[in-house]
C-alpha cells in the first residue's frame, strides 16, 4: 500500500521502520544516503553538487575556502553576506529555514508565495513568523503565464535559487537546471527533498515531510511507546 500511495497517487506517506531497516534498505543503499564500505555502513553525504557532464560530486572546499573571512575593518557591522541576491520558491519549514538563514547574514530574498494559501494557519503563521523573517515577498501563480514571466525576470535577477521539492516538480515550474541555465548561467540552483540522494534509488520522488522522515529512519520507532510509534 505504500508504494501505491507514495510512487503512484504522490500522497506523503511513510511505513514505520527501524534504524536498522532503513539502513539497509534498498532505497538507503541504492541512493547513497547509506554507504557500505568493508562490510560496515555508514551515512552517505548530506550535501553534494550536480552538473551535466560530471553528475553528483561531493562538496569539497580546500582549507582557504573554508575559512571564515575576517569581517571589513571599515566597517565591523556589515553583514557577510549582503550583496547576495537568493529568490526563494519554497513552502512549509525546510526550505523556507535555509533562505532565512541567509536573510539572517545580510541577503537580500525574494520569497514568491502562492495567491491562495496551500497550508494550514499552523503553517502560515506559527512556522511563518520564524523562518520568513526580512524577506521581501510576492504573490504569484508559476503555473499561468504572467507568473511564469516574473518568476524569469527573477531567476536573472538571482545569485542563488532555493526550492524544497522533487527533481520531478523542477521542469513543471521552469526551474529545471536548463532552464534556470539559459536564463541565468550564473545561478546557483538550490535543492531539498526528502529521499533524494547523490543516486537515484527506488524513493527519490517521494515526497515527504518531517513526520515521514521521522518513520521511514527510524526514529518514531525507537522513541515511540510500545506497539505505538
Amino acid at each position: 500500500w505504500a508504494r501505491k500511495l507514495a510512487d503512484e497517487a504522490r500522497i506523503p506517506c511513510a511505513v514505520v521502520h527501524s534504524t536498522k531497516q532503513w539502513l539497509h534498505s534498498e532505497h538507503a543503499l541504492k541512493s547513497g544516503l547509506v554507504e557500505q564500505s568493508e562490510g560496515e555502513l555508514r551515512i552517505g553525504p548530506l550535501v553534494w553538487e550536480e552538473d551535466e557532464e560530471n553528475g553528483p560530486q561531493p562538496c569539497t572546499r580546500t582549507e582557504d575556502e573554508t575559512r571564515v573571512p575576517p569581517r571589513p575593518s571599515c566597517n565591523p557591522r556589515k553583514p557577510w553576506l549582503e550583496g547576495l541576491k537568493v529568490l526563494c520558491l519554497c513552502n512549509v519549514i525546510a526550505g523556507p529555514m535555509v533562505s532565512v538563514t541567509l536573510a539572517r547574514f545580510g541577503a537580500d530574498v525574494i520569497r514568491i508565495d502562492h495567491p491562495k494559501p496551500l497550508y494550514d494557519p499552523r503553517i502560515t503563521v506559527q512556522f511563518g513568523l520564524l523562518s520568513n523573517r526580512s524577506k521581501r515577498t510576492v504573490l504569484a501563480d508559476l503555473k499561468k503565464e504572467g507568473g511564469q514571466i516574473l518568476l524569469a525576470r527573477l531567476i536573472k535577477w538571482a545569485d542563488v535559487i532555493v526550492f524544497n521539492g522533487t527533481k520531478q516538480q523542477l521542469t513543471p515550474l521552469g526551474i529545471d537546471p536548463q532552464s534556470v541555465r539559459r536564463l541565468n548561467p550564473r545561478a546557483i540552483l538550490c535543492l531539498l527533498d526528502a529521499f533524494g540522494g547523490p543516486r537515484e534509488g527506488p524513493w527519490s520522488e517521494r515526497i515527504g515531510y518531517d513526520d515521514i522522515l521521522q518513520a521511514s529512519l527510524g526514529i518514531m520507532h525507537r522513541f515511540g511507546e510500545p506497539g505505538m510509534p
